[in-house]
């Protein structure tokens, strides 16, 4: 796990980087430099146009620019100045510490953009213009965002509730920290998808087939993320040679906390009793017996031991402060483990069953299923993946009173609409070779038109 891939700093100098400071100086010397260049540009053609004779019109080239391309620097400074200073790190003083560039939002745009390479790849192969897919991109992948942090947030709704509707409006956003459900990416980038080719009147089928593989190369890159952030992780599995331990910051060091495995003691979820406490362990140096009642347990910055101002508090020292049977209990930073326990590596799992399932997939041929075929069989392939996967992961709770996660119950309706939908594709006539790509529905073709 290395969750932080680069960490800009809140300051060069007396000067901040973002907010009011030195990227929106750079922001505002860029746009004198386009006016001056738009304004240079209209003076020029207004000379070359008098040297012809012609009427000196004004060539508006500055009055143009305020209509079609102010809105951009206006949005990259609200950025500047609001969005980033709002999600720099904070330190233990809730100073701004500077912008951390995280791994898991660094995998998530390779995944778009090998997700993108290979559908231009595969629609030339399937006599589409490569141009659609650039078309369909951009609303796809907002789709993906949106579909993929609901499902999320509706799953682990408490954990988004902060003191201040900004706050929690914040929590909602730091998607690239984690918090993506793949199901939910499918869903909303798929009905973004089917907006768009319904409404060109483009080959549903065939943009499937086209389109289903290539999401298997983002998952492959997206679960690589999930490495990088330490989610998604597997159940424990012992001091073996698979096993994965993450560090302190991470979300299953914080889990195993709140079920007492990284103590040393099993908690009923129930009623919150002490089930059994290992001999020697964190726990029973303090004094736990089975039978105890766990009031809470905490995981906090260990104050009591020195920590440096400038770095982040998620990288503070951690203790974990608590009341169980009846007596506060208190464990400092250099009581506890440095990691986590061993775990299943279930995003390496799912990362190479992407990648695997991808492969599979872009093998077929064109002719070999009707259209559509590839898109059912897709479909399919990641359920049964994902309903396996679920067997080793344990962040994932049961749901309707079952053991079943509510991504099993999603893979089980997966499959049975996906069989469904094959019978339908096979009462459908055969889809024949691949139709010449036609330049009158391509999306340059009007800037082509209007170019000639």
């Amino acid at each position: 796990m290395h969750e932080t891939l680069i960490r800009f700093p809140h300051s060069v100098g007396a000067w901040p980087l973002f907010g009011w400071g030195w990227c929106l100086g750079l922001l505002g010397l860029g746009l004198a430099i386009r006016v001056a260049w738009l304004a240079s540009a209209g003076a020029r053609m207004r000379h070359s146009k008098a040297a012809k004779g012609e009427p000196k019109t004004d060539a508006g080239w500055v009055s143009m620019f305020l209509f079609s391309e102010s809105y951009l620097w206006v949005i990259a400074g609200f950025v500047l100045v609001k969005v980033i200073p709002a999600i720099e790190l904070k330190n233990l003083n809730g100073d701004p510490v500077g912008l951390a560039i995280r791994g898991y939002g660094m995998f998530l745009l390779i995944a778009v953009v090998s997700a993108i390479g290979l559908a231009m790849h595969r629609a030339k192969r399937f006599g589409l213009d490569p141009d659609w897919v650039l078309r369909i991109a951009p609303m796809t992948f907002f789709g993906g965002i949106i579909g993929a942090r609901l499902f999320y947030v509706i799953q682990y709704r408490d954990q988004f509730i902060d003191d201040s509707l900004v706050a929690t409006l914040q929590n909602l956003v730091k998607f690239t920290e984690g918090g993506l459900v793949v199901y939910g990416s499918f869903i909303g980038g798929g009905l973004a998808a089917l907006y768009f080719v319904l409404r060109y009147r483009l080959p549903v089928r065939r943009m499937g087939d086209i389109i289903v593989p290539c999401l298997f190369i983002g998952v492959f890159f997206g679960r690589m993320g999930c490495l990088m952030h330490g989610c998604c992780w597997g159940g424990a599995c012992g001091d073996t040679w698979y096993g994965l331990q993450f560090p302190t910051t991470s979300p299953v060091y914080r889990d195993q906390v709140d079920d007492g495995s990284l103590l040393g003691f099993k908690i009923d979820p129930e009623t919150s009793r002490v089930t059994e406490v290992l001999p020697d362990s964190l726990a029973a140096r303090e004094g736990l017996q089975t039978g105890d009642t766990v009031d809470y347990l905490v995981v906090e910055p260990d104050l009591e031991n020195a920590f440096d101002a400038t770095l982040p508090a998620e990288e503070a020292p951690l203790a974990i402060r608590g009341r169980v049977g009846g007596k506060p209990v208190y464990w400092s930073s250099k009581e506890l483990p440095r990691h986590a326990n061993p775990v299943f590596p279930a995003q390496l799992v799912s990362s190479l069953g992407g990648l695997l399932l991808c492969g599979f997939l872009s093998l077929i041929q064109p002719n070999w299923l009707r259209e559509g075929g590839i898109m059912w069989l897709g479909f399919v392939g990641y359920a049964v993946l994902r309903f396996g996967l679920e067997i080793i992961r344990v962040d994932e709770a049961g749901q309707f009173g079952t053991s079943i996660s509510i991504s099993q119950w999603v893979s089980m309706l997966v499959v049975v609409l996906s069989i469904l939908g094959w019978l339908w594709t096979r009462k459908m006539p055969p889809a024949g070779p691949p139709r010449p790509i036609e330049p009158e529905r391509s999306p340059n073709a009007g800037a082509a038109a209007s170019a000639s």
